[in-house]
């Protein structure tokens, strides 16, 4: 959806650019916004931005990772199905408070 947004706000600055240029008017400030929506898609297309997220929590929250994987390997947090409920304190590291285990 942004992208498509961006898409158009660059074909609009497009479309000023090339009639600021027939004009022979000043192209300094038509110019402009068809650099930003540029840069903004460019940056869009190469940063990772939802890995940034994921790999933010996931670093701030490295220690209670590690102990459910410990418990699971112990046996401590041992359930048949293919969900497993996390105990009380480590309930916040999922949205619901429930794991996928792969066997």
């Amino acid at each position: 959806m942004f992208l498509l947004l961006f898409l158009i706000i660059l074909i609009w600055s497009t479309v000023h650019l090339i009639v600021a240029i027939v004009k022979k008017k000043r192209i300094t400030y038509t110019i402009l916004p068809l650099i930003v929506g540029i840069i903004t898609i460019i940056a869009l297309d190469t940063i990772p931005i939802d890995k940034l997220g994921s790999s933010y929590i996931y670093s701030r929250d490295i220690d209670g990772y590690q102990s459910i994987v410990e418990m699971i390997e112990s046996g401590e947090l041992n359930d048949t199905s293919k969900f497993i409920k996390l105990p009380t304190q480590y309930s916040s590291l999922s949205d619901d408070g429930e794991i996928i285990v792969k066997r």
